[in-house]
């Protein structure tokens, strides 16, 4: 019987480790500071210097999690977004980026920069009338 490895994105390992660096930095932070506590002379500077580098690496990796998590959740809303505009625009035809918002439940300066990548990438076609635009779904959107 053979164990088949599975692929796992680099991104949720990253922000894990992030998370996980944070939590070691803060706790040798804390055993820095108790440390110093009893400590005298250089012994107690060089401690002292320890936790706060310590502290100052663990608010980087939360930041490091907290903006690459961000980045993950507009990644997934973008998906989101293309997935239900191209699902839109096949149940019902051309349509208004205010119908296209109202139909993923999102406000139109949501979908407007999803169409106009979308547009670009040959999926839909923007077209204009008047007051406003018109799209349509393109032939490498219906397969999409």
């Amino acid at each position: 019987m053979s164990a088949t490895a599975t692929y796992q994105h680099p991104e949720p390992i990253l922000l894990d480790a992030a998370r996980d660096l944070s939590e070691i930095a803060h706790r040798l932070g804390e055993i820095s500071r108790a440390l110093a506590a009893t400590a005298e002379g250089e012994h107690k500077n060089a401690l002292m210097e320890s936790e706060e580098a310590l502290a100052q690496l663990s608010q980087e990796m939360k930041a490091l999690q907290q903006e690459k998590g961000a980045e993950r959740n507009r990644k997934e809303e973008t998906e989101r977004l293309r997935r239900e505009i191209l699902a839109a625009l096949r149940r019902g035809g051309p349509a208004l980026p205010i119908e296209l918002a109202a139909a993923t439940l999102s406000l139109p300066e949501e979908v407007n920069p999803v169409l106009e990548d979308m547009a670009e990438e040959g999926l839909i076609a923007i077209g204009h009338v008047l007051g406003g635009h018109w799209i349509t779904l393109r032939r490498t959107g219906c397969v999409a």
